[in-house]
């Protein structure tokens, strides 16, 4: 498991990265924001308007596209990675639920080819802690190097049908917990820790039918 150091410091750079995330500002102006975000990150000085305002440009950042017909419904969100203003590539979550079902009927995760197929993919999980919230507890769930099962010159993809793995219920674990942590590995050897807040994930999914 990733040490939860470096799990927490990936938590802290995505609220301060998605905070100056909003296309109404100009690239110097969210360098500027986005400097004087990590110095009060740094000095943990927060006002209530400095909240309101990450909470707002993190639920915007945050939310899925929904596609509807008459039997289902297909959510997908482009999530960018490391760094927002200057992503390296961008993470594809898709996730199809038919209507009348509580549970999805496939998951799956695409990235682009630039990732070392051999490599695969990691997933790990993690709640926040309830009597600490800058803490994350992650979950005894892993699910290390697993194998694309789409692998072409322009994206590599896993899918998960009936939201399964092994004895794993990934539906549950998304819904369950506050954070989705996936690792990657480029071709050129370089690793990617993204992490994913789920809230706004939950949120939607829950207004399905």
């Amino acid at each position: 498991m990733i040490p939860i150091k470096t799990r927490l410091k990936i938590a802290s750079i995505l609220i301060f990265s998605l905070s100056i995330n909003s296309t109404a500002f100009s690239d110097t102006q969210k360098e500027v924001r986005m400097n004087n975000i990590a110095e009060k990150i740094s000095n943990r000085s927060y006002s209530t308007n400095d909240i309101e305002n990450i909470k707002k440009y993190i639920d915007t950042f945050l939310t899925w596209k929904v596609k509807e017909n008459k039997k289902a419904y297909m959510m997908f969100i482009d999530y960018p990675y490391q760094n927002p203003l200057k992503p390296v590539d961008y993470l594809s979550l898709t996730v199809i639920k038919e209507k009348g079902h509580k549970q999805p009927r496939v998951f799956s995760i695409s990235c682009a080819s630039m990732i070392d197929d051999k490599k695969g993919m990691s997933i790990f999980f993690g709640k926040t802690d309830p009597d600490d919230k800058n803490k994350i507890k992650m979950s005894n769930i892993e699910l290390k190097g697993m194998k694309f099962t789409d692998v072409n010159n322009e994206y590599l993809k896993i899918s998960f049908p009936n939201m399964k793995k092994s004895e794993v219920n990934l539906f549950e674990e998304l819904m369950n917990n506050d954070h989705l942590f996936i690792d990657i590995t480029g071709k050129d050897g370089t690793k990617y820790e993204v992490g994913y807040p789920l809230f706004k994930f939950q949120e939607q999914y829950k207004n399905l039918n």
